[in-house]
């Protein structure tokens, strides 16, 4: 991704992800910002090829005629107290695999580990910097 389009995704991450309700501006003074450079992609030899708070994983499987693929940052099985093991049935589901969790669908599974370097600022950091708010004409409508 290109650094010019960081502020495009972060503004749709914040106010048009149907997954979450838009941020509203009386919570901008409690907001952090993360972003992860992600590095160092390597091919694992099988699904558990990678150490929890180390490396983020990559999975992709064709199962039953269907592709599946999914991805965790390198802090999220560590954050969520997984072992590798529940991380791994967890990046499944997340995949769409509606299936059972077995050894078959482990054998078709192709990893890729990476590492990041995150970098976080809350929000009262950033806007003396920044010296404007971005998107809070959007909110205040």
């Amino acid at each position: 991704m290109p650094l010019k389009d960081i502020a495009s995704y972060a503004f749709k991450a914040a106010f048009e992800d149907r997954r979450f309700r838009p941020i509203a501006a009386d919570e901008l003074p409690q907001l952090e910002v993360g972003v992860s450079l992600l590095v160092e992609y390597e091919q694992g030899a099988h699904p558990f090829d990678w150490e929890v708070g180390k490396h983020g994983i990559i999975i992709d499987f064709y199962i039953h005629g269907r592709n599946y693929g999914a991805t965790y940052l390198p802090e999220v099985a560590q954050e969520q107290g997984w072992s590798q093991t529940v991380a791994m049935e967890s990046l499944i589901r997340k995949s769409g695999y509606p299936g059972l969790v077995n050894a078959h669908v482990l054998e078709c599974i192709r990893l890729t580990r990476y590492q990041s370097s995150k970098f976080s600022i809350m929000y009262d950091q950033w806007h003396p910097v920044k010296g404007e708010t971005l998107g809070v004409e959007a909110l205040s409508g």
